[in-house]
């Protein structure tokens, strides 16, 4: 639960207890107090701005005991609970917890838990080990250049592995609202770029056209369709209706009107139209393909996906010359998503575009079930799979 009325939280310094450092994060009605003998408060944006990543203010060591005291009032303080991530600390005398992270490192959160089902997390804090340095010149790994070299070394090696949703060595998983990491996104445009683009000629090549009516006041001279709903609309609106007419083939419409002729009638004609549903979220489609790339650009992903650059790039160079089409011209925003389109379900170019933003926007996670099967009855000949 997060409270509205506070202003941004961060941890701040204060001081030293017992030659230990103690940082706290205040809200608007207890105070979080960190105390460990390698704890640091530093802004490491600062010391080094051109990280291509965030470095929390606050940085704690792996191995290290890190006590904790939560300062509120008595009513709140019983039944309290802390967490570091996931896991919870170890409850001492005198309302202290402690906790200690063991091969860990990177960000995590403290995580309070009141009796009252409240919860609330502090700001991230960050683990580092003590092999490390946050000074540049202190003889150590300087943390800040590890952390960088290390994101680098997975990211090309996540870009280069094999990458197969259908591969029968899978773990089974199970869908998840929640987009997935611009890894995967990278890997599904890449080896799908084809499949994209022959789906997208498709649709261009034939669109999915909807008959709607078209209901609308034109001048008397330009009406082409007249029926009982046109007599009706004349009663109403006699404003349209003026006396005498100029040409001999409104004679007869006159004398049924003693003498008056209408202006304006309203028509309603049966038109076709690609403004539909469908081709919104076609146009959606495409919008969500470009920002998807320009995501890639902006995090050096598409610069280290060498393998990629190819697919990539003839995918990107496609879909912004597709957009920018005149059949597009006329095609309106999505505002509902048409989940159940027969269309979108069915009907070819639409239905590989529907897969495809399935997989750009549901992350998958993996059921480890089995795996932990395996495990409790230790079949050690069938671990050697995986």
């Amino acid at each position: 639960m997060e409270c509205k009325n506070c202003k941004v939280k961060n941890w701040t310094y204060c001081g030293k207890d017992n030659n230990k450092a103690k940082v706290c994060w205040k809200d608007h009605n207890f105070k979080i107090i960190l105390i460990g003998k390698n704890i640091t408060h530093k802004n490491l944006e600062e010391l080094a701005p051109n990280l291509k990543f965030k470095i929390a203010d606050v940085i704690v060591q792996e191995w290290e005991e890190i006590w904790i005291n939560v300062e509120c009032d008595q009513e709140n303080k019983k039944g309290i609970e802390i967490y570091f991530g996931k896991e919870r600390a170890q409850e001492k005398p005198n309302g202290w917890w402690v906790y200690t992270f063991k091969n860990y490192l990177g960000k995590s959160f403290i995580r309070i838990k009141f009796k009252n089902d409240q919860e609330f997390k502090t700001d991230p804090i960050e683990v580092i080990s003590s092999k490390t340095s946050l000074n540049k010149n202190g003889g150590k790994l300087y943390y800040p250049e590890f952390l960088e070299a290390l994101m680098d070394g997975l990211t090309k090696h996540l870009i280069s592995v094999p990458f197969d949703l259908g591969s029968p060595t899978e773990f089974s998983t199970e869908e998840y609202a929640q987009a997935p990491p611009l890894i995967f996104v990278l890997h599904i445009l890449a080896q799908n770029a084809d499949n994209i683009i022959q789906a997208l000629q498709t649709v261009w090549n034939n669109p999915y056209r909807k008959l709607i009516t078209e209901e609308r006041c034109v001048l008397l001279n330009e009406a082409t369709n007249i029926n009982a709903d046109t007599l009706i609309m004349m009663l109403h609106h006699p404003e349209y209706l003026h006396k005498g007419y100029s040409e001999k083939s409104l004679e007869y419409l006159a004398k049924k009107l003693k003498g008056y002729v209408p202006e304006k009638v309203f028509e309603q004609n049966v038109v076709e139209t690609i403004d539909n549903p469908e081709n919104r979220f076609i146009k959606r489609f495409m919008d969500i393909i470009l920002y998807l790339c320009d995501e890639l650009k902006r995090l050096n992903l598409w610069e280290k996906a060498k393998s990629h650059q190819s697919n990539l790039e003839k995918l990107e160079e496609y879909v912004r010359y597709l957009q920018a089409d005149p059949l597009f011209a006329d095609v309106g925003e999505m505002a509902i998503f048409p989940a159940s389109s027969q269309v979108l379900l069915k009907r070819e170019g639409y239905r590989e575009c529907l897969k495809i933003y399935r997989l750009l926007n549901i992350a998958r996670v993996p059921i480890f079930n089995r795996l932990q099967d395996v495990i409790d009855n230790r079949r050690i000949d069938i671990l050697y799979e995986y």
